[in-house]
């Protein structure tokens, strides 16, 4: 996803069982008129969960081509780790790093933490809400002269998902990123899957995206927007 946030909620796999699990997750589009564009998001995941603690890793490439021409090309490497304090708080704290060639990032580092609280969490619905504050460092491509951005921000999200059927499933996840010391200058992003799972553990997934940033890199529209089809397989 060409998105300047990554979808963790997405990717992760809610259940109580202890052990290794992950997946893959791969999203494409291909349209041929009189160009040639063809777009591919690949992300990797895998968790640990051990009683009350939680460890995710995440890798996410993402790359567009209009006639063998790259348009986009950005990596995000995500760590985080989660920690059960009850039933309805979680602590978390993240670091990762991001770069973005169609929004002229060339390196963004991000750390930060806070809790994450359960509001809902049955067969059928889960609803989470996060609260977390992080410090980012951005060096933006600027010509000769590159440009340097040390912020601290808070990191809210809302996370949900709903069973529709037995292989039908919805997911939406909102995030909304403001800088401290200038509350005018923030970030939305949201995300909203719906997946049919072909067999067990292996489903297609339609994604569309949204990006907004009031401040983006110089030259790069404010909003942003994409539709993906994809597959992803889990291992639980």
């Amino acid at each position: 996803m060409y998105s300047q946030i990554l979808n963790v909620e997405n990717l992760r796999i809610e259940n109580d069982v202890e052990g290794f699990s992950g997946g893959v997750e791969l999203n494409f589009n291909f349209i041929k008129n009189t160009r040639n564009i063809f777009t591919l998001n690949s992300s990797l995941y895998a968790q640990y969960r051990y009683k009350k603690h939680l460890a995710l890793v995440i890798g996410n490439v993402d790359f567009k081509t209009i006639d063998d021409e790259d348009i986009i090309n950005n990596e995000t490497f995500h760590v985080r780790y989660n920690y059960d304090i009850g039933r309805f708080v979680i602590l978390e704290a993240f670091v990762q790093a991001y770069s973005n060639a169609i929004s002229n990032i060339d390196q963004r580092h991000l750390t930060g933490a806070g809790p994450r609280f359960r509001l809902l969490n049955n067969d059928n619905t889960k609803l989470f809400l996060g609260t977390l504050f992080m410090y980012e460092y951005e060096k933006e491509k600027g010509g000769e002269s590159p440009i340097y951005n040390r912020d601290v921000r808070f990191s809210g999200y809302l996370s949900f998902e709903y069973k529709i059927a037995s292989n039908l499933s919805f997911k939406s996840a909102t995030f909304y990123q403001p800088k401290l010391s200038q509350l005018n200058d923030y970030r939305i992003n949201a995300f909203n899957t719906f997946s049919v799972e072909i067999v067990k553990n292996l489903e297609l997934n339609i994604t569309y995206i949204l990006q907004f940033d009031t401040f983006p890199v110089i030259g790069i529209p404010t909003t942003q927007y994409q539709l993906l089809n994809g597959i992803s397989y889990t291992f639980k």
